[in-house]
């Protein structure tokens, strides 16, 4: 049985993608109907799909790998140490030879990678620490069944369930923690290239602002419109939900 989205080869009678999770039937992905921004007010939560325990452990690893997340982040040692030692070794060389250009420009791109290194890691530690919230809070097995039946957006740049957002290699964010949704032109020497749609995310785990996708510019009006409904219309189905939960 073969996915229709990634292509990987599923075992006869799986329900999800043991390498993308995404839903299957007949050795093809399910699509879900995308609602329609005016339908929202009487929009329904999807039935999570029902999920094997010998299925969980591939949505996760799905989950993890799309969002490029890990629950325990490790900071690169050797990449940080490697960084800093050709840094200082080039600052040696060029103060060693008078050629000072090569000394300081050396050490200057080591520091810099090395900034790189530890700058990945902390937004690593930031991510893990957001998705452990959401897991802790709201329970793992329920967000794994929202990814596995969460639709797919601008050329599967990010997905959305009813009370998340999964964007693709950045993280998971619930719904109701998104503040804003801000479209920008993007251009190249004055020339329109497209629309980018940025979302301010403001959860228990800090306040931060991302790219959640970009479109293409003979499209994108049209399409950042819809999107820009489709996310405001869940928002608001998401914190209706939350109300009611705890009404």
């Amino acid at each position: 049985m073969y996915c229709g989205m990634c292509g990987a080869n599923n075992a006869d009678g799986a329900s999800f993608c043991v390498s993308c999770g995404a839903p299957l039937r007949n050795g093809q992905e399910v699509q879900t109907p995308q609602p329609q921004p005016q339908a929202m007010p009487q929009m329904q939560a999807a039935p999570q799909p029902q999920i094997y325990p010998q299925e969980l452990s591939a949505v996760g690893n799905a989950l993890y790998d799309y969002c490029k997340v890990k629950l325990d982040p490790k900071l690169s040692k050797v990449g940080l140490a490697a960084s800093i030692i050709v840094g200082v070794l080039l600052l040696i060389f060029g103060l060693a030879i008078g050629v000072y250009p090569i000394a300081f420009v050396g050490l200057g791109a080591g520091l810099i990678v090395a900034l790189v290194v530890w700058a990945s890691y902390v937004g690593a530690v930031k991510n893990a620490q957001r998705l452990r919230n959401i897991f802790d809070h709201d329970g793992e097995e329920f967000v794994l069944r929202e990814f596995a039946s969460a639709q797919s957006f601008a050329n599967d740049q990010f997905r959305m369930s009813g009370f998340y957002v999964f964007a693709k290699a950045k993280a998971v964010f619930r719904t109701t923690s998104i503040e804003r949704v801000t479209r920008v032109k993007e251009s190249t020497n004055f020339i329109p290239t497209g629309v980018r749609l940025d979302v301010l995310i403001s959860d228990e785990t800090d306040t931060t602002n991302i790219t959640l996708c970009r479109l293409h510019m003979g499209k994108s009006k049209n399409e950042a419109e819809e999107l820009y409904n489709e996310i405001s219309a869940r928002k608001q189905f998401a914190f209706e939900q939350m109300q009611q939960n705890h009404g």
